[in-house]
């Protein structure tokens, strides 16, 4: 018995149904332009969000920073005194700020992101509306940059009431 053979279409006409005419691939000058106002949407959107679900989101962004300046800066710190001439605790503190800040930006802008994506199906959504895939990477970008600041802010307070920041 035969095998039956794939029916292969020819380039320039695609599969029986689909009408090429008129479609040219996006150039670079259109795939690169956004819209300032639909990316703005977009972060208020996430904004929006972000007030309703704000004090589970601070207790697991911050609880762990502050934790490991406890166990680290206070903990350990009895045993260093100084590292280049710094006190350990203000050593580790702004290491800290520094990382609670990227790793803010870093899970919004990944995990969050996939969430978004795969299990809510938001982006489908949003697309549905006038916003264009542009205005939604920009405003996804502009949203991790804000929570990266936020959180950084914030730690940099917390470690200003230990008596770190001079």
């Amino acid at each position: 018995m035969a095998r039956p053979t794939p029916e292969v279409y020819p380039p320039d006409r695609g599969a029986p149904g689909l009408d090429l005419a008129g479609f040219s691939p996006p150039s670079w000058r259109s795939a690169a332009l956004f819209s300032p106002r639909g990316a703005l949407r977009f972060w208020q959107r996430n904004a929006y969000i972000f007030r309703r679900i704000f004090p589970e989101s601070v207790a697991v962004n911050f609880l762990e920073p502050v934790i490991y300046l406890l166990a680290m800066g206070l903990g350990l710190g009895a045993y260093l005194s100084t590292i280049g001439g710094l006190p350990y605790l203000t050593f580790v503190a702004t290491g800290l700020v520094s990382t609670t800040a990227m790793f803010g930006a870093t899970f919004e802008c990944t995990y969050n992101a996939y969430v978004q994506m795969y299990y809510e199906k938001a982006y489908d959504a949003v697309i549905t509306t006038p916003l264009n895939v542009e205005d939604v990477v920009v405003g996804e970008v502009l949203w991790g940059a804000t929570r990266s600041v936020l959180y950084g802010t914030v730690f940099l307070t917390v470690i200003a009431l230990f008596g770190v920041v001079r």
